[in-house]
């Protein structure tokens, strides 16, 4: 084979991108003779193309998986509302689909539909059912848990209705310091959640993030600070503008929907999926476009800005994070935040080794794991601690 000094892990990709052509017609003839001959001479490189192909049904063989290229399909996917259409996906993206999604497999490497995952006993590393829940500070002092306060609870002139999910208010004519009252809104590690502010805009907040909003806003302006990463779908309101402050920027809009993410200190990035923002940082003012990032670093005090991919950046809404031939190093710095898990580099070396696959926040981490130890080649295990050890 042409490419035998091949990285392993790109050996893989390579194999699972000839397999995937095959299945769909859209391989070249010398291609589909050099994976024949594969098939043919490597016993393992068999069994893979047969646990492949077992996976779909006979309709999709004989129709290529045409039914992979239909908008329709598309649309009915989890992740709809920000998918574009396959034929403008990256490869990675669709086989992931093709052989992901519809073969049942909702997380991890190329190499895990030839490896069946036991799911007996597996430890779901999720906080969900970990006492941990989100919480919402008055201005008063006053904490109100959110995860279990559900239906409508009257407080301070204002009626909150909320769901495990999400948060919703009303103000009674009370009199009150129009915003000025700060209310913190807390959400912990493992979880993710949804409010209506009260001139319409929705923000939904990732896991480890704090927003602090009033529940009434000024005449002038409409402001809020968020730390963590939210999505946020601003209403229109031309006499007021939107203002989000982070802890290095300040983020200017009228009515928009864009990603805001803290996470990394000394870094603000801003994406935006609809309308103009203004992005404030340093000495800088930046508007972006509809596709473009805006990405503030301290170390250098300016603003670039790129463009930006849509799952990468906004499926984490569906509990779904893409790793795109990523560090190792950038896998660790999710799993605290999703699963609230300590993790240990024992060999630093392991940082650098990349990895694609997909990570379902709803499913337990050890499955993910697997699916890492075999496209990788690194191996882990838990302390007694449960702190989740790479060597």
């Amino acid at each position: 084979m042409s490419d035998h000094n091949m990285p392993a892990n790109q050996h893989t990709d390579r194999l699972f991108q000839l397999m995937i052509e095959k299945l769909t017609g859209t391989l070249s003839a010398p291609e589909e003779q050099e994976l024949d001959h594969l098939i043919e001479t490597d016993a393992a490189i068999r069994k893979v193309w047969l646990n492949l192909r077992e996976r779909f049904n006979r309709e999709d063989l004989e129709n290529q998986l045409a039914r992979f290229d239909i908008d329709q399909y598309w649309q009915d996917l989890p992740l709809h509302s920000r998918q574009p259409s396959p034929k403008h996906l990256p490869f990675k993206k669709i086989a992931w689909a093709a052989a992901a999604v519809i073969a049942g497999l909702s997380i991890g490497g190329y190499l895990l539909f030839t490896r069946p995952v036991n799911n007996t006993n597996i430890p779901a590393a999720s906080l969900q059912n970990a006492g941990v829940s989100v919480q919402l500070q008055l201005a008063n002092g006053k904490i109100i848990d959110l995860s279990s306060s559900q239906g409508a609870v009257k407080t301070s002139g204002t009626t909150l209705i909320s769901t495990p999910k999400s948060l919703s208010y009303t103000k009674d004519g009370s009199p009150d310091n129009t915003g000025k009252d700060i209310n913190i809104l807390k959400v912990p590690v493992g979880l993710d959640y949804k409010v209506a502010l009260s001139d319409g805009t929705e923000i939904w907040l990732n896991s480890a993030t704090e927003l602090r909003f009033p529940f009434r806003f000024q005449d002038g302006a409409r402001e809020i600070s968020l730390n963590g990463e939210a999505f946020l779908k601003v209403a229109g309101d031309a006499r007021r503008p939107f203002i989000v402050h982070t802890p290095y920027s300040k983020i200017q809009v009228i009515g928009t929907q864009f990603n805001v993410n803290t996470y990394d200190s000394g870094l603000v990035k801003v994406a935006l999926v609809e309308g103009a923002v203004k992005v404030h940082a340093g000495q800088q003012a930046t508007r972006i476009r509809p596709g473009q990032e805006a990405v503030y670093t301290q170390s250098d005090n300016r603003i670039h800005v790129q463009p930006f991919d849509r799952d990468d950046v906004l499926s984490w809404r569906e509990g779904v994070h893409y790793f795109d031939n990523a560090p190792v190093k950038e896998i660790c710095s999710v799993f605290p935040r999703w699963y609230g898990l300590s993790i240990k580099m024992d060999n630093p070396v392991i940082g650098q080794k990349r990895f694609s696959g997909v990570l379902n926040r709803n499913r337990p981490v050890e499955e993910f794991m697997k699916a890492l130890k075999a496209t990788t080649e690194l191996d882990y295990y838990f302390d007694r601690e449960g702190t989740l050890h790479l060597k």
